[in-house]
């Protein structure tokens, strides 16, 4: 690309999953180059690699998600590279400079589009400097469910975080005719937006980076993992699970983090032995664990964070470990 043009695209909801560059007309015939490493998702920060070599996996859906390019020989001492990275859900960020990271890490963010521009050493920046780079804050670390699914359990709370002052899921209509698993934000999976308590689960851990086939589900659903009991219990050494008779008992005893999946069970209809359409789930999303905050999907209200509530009177309560 032409210096400071873009590259890539913005407003079509595409990821860049590869780079290759060159500085292609040398200035006053400086000696050197320009090196550039990547990071995709799911996978981190590759090796550096220099002038037109590939940074990235072309064709294997591990997009890039930020950038480092640092110049070389008489290029670093007589010029500056600035680099700018579009990223799904921020647009344009600030100028980086001379290897350090554009773009975001740990968040699941797709970088759109990237803009590179070297300039005379000491040059202004071409534009604001600010936030060129978003790592991920810590809010939780990997307990169970997330360890088995190999994504990261903070990435999976900060995607819901990212959304949940919008009507990306919130606000979602409650399908219960369908295997509904498509929010407002993403029709993708139905072709027409509508999630039931399952699906708004199993879209967030896809949203995640977890493997969509991987991704447990409620019994008889097509292309997951089979039964959340049946998952937990055959991934007990890893994924801990706490029962408990009340509400009260669950709040009260420490165990709830931000993140966690909640099952609530109907005791008339065999509890969590039995399979029932009144059983429910949904995401723990207090932040200290005795706060009354539940993330879900129900048939009355649609998508929303509300008290932790079931769909009927008499039940009790699975937390699983994110």
């Amino acid at each position: 690309m032409e210096n400071g043009a873009i590259s890539g695209t913005t407003g079509q909801n595409k990821q860049l999953e590869a780079v290759r560059v060159k500085i292609i007309h040398p200035t006053e015939g400086y000696s050197g180059g320009i090196q550039y490493s990547v990071h995709l998702s799911g996978v981190g920060w590759q090796d550096w690699v220099s002038d037109d070599m590939i940074a990235g996996l072309p064709d294997q859906k591990r997009g890039m998600e930020a950038i480092k390019l640092q110049l070389t020989g008489e290029y670093e001492t007589y010029c500056d590279v600035y680099y700018q990275a579009h990223v799904s859900k921020y647009g344009w960020l600030g100028w980086a400079k001379n290897g350090q990271a554009a773009g975001t890490t740990g968040i699941n963010y797709k970088m759109q589009a990237l803009r590179i521009l070297i300039l005379p050493k000491g040059s202004k920046a071409p534009g604001s400097t600010d936030r060129y780079f978003q790592d991920t804050p810590q809010i939780r670390t990997n307990k169970g469910i997330s360890n088995v699914l190999g994504i990261s359990a903070n990435t999976f709370v900060l995607n819901l975080r990212s959304h949940e002052n919008d009507d990306f899921y919130l606000g979602t209509n409650y399908d219960d005719i369908r295997d509904a698993r498509s929010p407002n934000g993403d029709p993708w999976y139905n072709g027409s937006v509508g999630l039931n308590c399952t699906g708004f689960i199993w879209y967030a851990f896809y949203q995640a980076g977890a493997n969509p086939n991987e991704i447990p589900c409620w019994q008889g659903a097509p292309n997951c993992a089979g039964g959340w009991v049946s998952w937990v219990r055959i991934h007990s050494g890893q994924v801990p699970s706490y029962d408990f008779r009340n509400k009260s008992a669950m709040l009260q005893s420490g165990i709830l983090e931000k993140g966690d999946i909640i099952w609530i069970w109907n005791e008339n209809d065999g509890g969590k032995q039995g399979i029932s359409d009144t059983h429910h789930v949904g995401i723990f999303w207090g932040d200290k664990s005795n706060e009354d905050r539940f993330w879900h999907s129900s048939p009355f209200g649609g998508n929303q964070i509300s008290p932790i509530t079931g769909l009927v009177n008499h039940v009790s309560y699975t937390v699983i470990k994110l």
